[in-house]
C-alpha cells in the first residue's frame, strides 16, 4: 500500500540531492555560504555528535533519532537554502534504519509543510527560463 509513497519519497530525495549539488556549485561562483568545506564541517560535527551520543545512550535507535534531529537543526542553521532537502534526508535515514515506520511517519507528519516549499522551488525553476512553456507546449508529432 505504501510502496508508491516510498518510491515517490526516494525520487524526491534523490532529485533534491541533485539540486543541492547544483546549488553548491553556484554558491562557490557567487561566494555565498554553502561551500563544500562547510558541508564537510557539517558532516564531521554530526559524526562526532553521533559517536558521543552512542557512548552516552548505548541504544542505536535513540542515537540515530537524536543525531538526525540535531543534524537537521544544525543543517538548517548552516544551510538555510537546503532546509527542505535536509529534512527529507533526515526522514529517509530514519525510515531506512527502521527507527520509525512509514505508517507513523505519514500519520504524524505535516507533509504540506515539506512539500509546499519543494514544489514552490520546482515551480520557480520551471518558470524562470521558459521551461514550463516548452514543457506544456511540447508537441509529439
Amino acid at each position: 500500500m505504501y510502496s508508491k509513497y516510498i518510491e515517490r519519497l526516494f525520487k524526491f530525495v534523490i532529485y533534491s540531492l541533485y539540486r543541492v549539488v547544483e546549488l553548491m556549485a553556484e554558491s562557490e561562483e557567487i561566494d555565498i555560504p554553502g561551500t563544500k568545506r562547510d558541508f564537510a564541517i557539517f558532516i564531521l560535527v554530526n559524526l562526532g555528535i553521533g559517536f558521543l551520543l552512542y557512548s552516552v545512550l548505548t541504544n542505536v535507535a535513540q542515537t540515530i533519532a537524536r543525531t538526525v534531529f540535531i543534524a537537521t537543526v544544525i543543517g538548517t542553521l548552516m544551510f538555510w537554502r537546503f532546509r527542505v532537502v535536509i529534512a527529507f534526508v533526515g526522514i529517509t535515514i530514519l525510515l531506512l534504519t527502521r527507527t520509525i515506520d512509514l505508517e507513523h511517519t505519514i500519520t504524524f507528519m505535516s507533509l504540506d509543510v515539506f512539500i509546499f516549499p519543494g514544489w514552490n522551488d520546482d515551480y520557480h525553476w520551471l518558470t524562470e527560463g521558459g521551461r514550463l512553456f516548452h514543457l506544456v507546449n511540447d508537441k509529439n508529432d
